[in-house]
């Protein structure tokens, strides 16, 4: 638990409020990416990469971006990189160091807070998931 915070109290509608909004959610986001593809498919048929515009009525406009998600496969980096020329070899892919958690986890208390010193740490957004009871087997 957060010290920092302060205890507020928390009524169990407002936790019945909250799941009855993550279940909202959800439907709303499945609706909404339907409707985005739909529309996308038909007003969009051939996009190009980047920003696609499709003009409405009273001056609205319809803005899609389309985008295509380039990852590099390390298996292959390597052997293609050698088939190019050299002047582009050390541009086009870049090397980012990230924590290997369980190795972190594994370090002795000391190291760690070394270690911390090439760390950014701040806290991630907690989850929350409302838990049914199991059902009692019938005797």
């Amino acid at each position: 638990m957060n010290d920092e915070l302060e205890p507020e109290h928390v009524t169990y509608d407002e936790i019945n409020q909250w799941s009855i909004a993550c279940s909202e959610l959800k439907v709303l986001k499945a609706k909404e990416s339907a409707l985005r593809k739909k529309i996308i498919l038909d007003l969009f048929p051939m996009p190009k990469e980047g920003t696609n515009i499709y003009p409405l009525p009273a001056g609205y406009k319809l803005k899609m971006t389309s985008k295509l998600d380039r990852k590099v496969e390390e298996a292959s980096v390597n052997a293609v990189l050698e088939k190019i020329p050299e002047h582009y070899r050390d541009r086009l892919v870049k090397y980012t160091p990230s924590l290997v958690l369980k190795e972190y986890r594994l370090m002795n208390e000391e190291d760690q807070k070394i270690f911390d010193h090439a760390l950014d740490i701040k806290p991630a957004s907690p989850s929350l998931e409302l838990v049914a009871p199991k059902e009692k087997p019938k005797a």
